[in-house]
């Protein structure tokens, strides 16, 4: 029991989210070398790109992506996460 609390815990304490005047240009290249990431199915190397992006603030839409990409990543799911990139980049432009 004092485990599963100590997961939930963790799970909801929540980076504080920084303004980043190059949040865009940082996120454009991150979706770039997570394309080849995920290509070849590298978690590690999905997890690295996904770090960069850790702390800077976006829009809800945008972070809610992200996250779900992470998720996704944690669980393998490579294929699922390259279709939430591509929806991603739609919506960065």
């Amino acid at each position: 029991n004092v485990v599963l609390n100590d997961l939930d815990t963790e799970q909801t304490q929540s980076v504080q989210k920084k303004e980043d005047p190059q949040a865009l240009e940082k996120l454009k290249k991150a979706i770039a070398d997570l394309k080849g990431a995920l290509d070849s199915c590298s978690s590690t190397q999905c997890k690295r790109i996904l770090d960069t992006l850790e702390g800077i603030a976006f829009a809800k839409d945008v972070d809610a992506l992200l996250q779900k990409i992470v998720n996704q990543v944690d669980d393998y799911e490579f294929s699922e996460a390259a279709e939430t990139l591509a929806e991603l980049e739609k919506s960065v432009g």
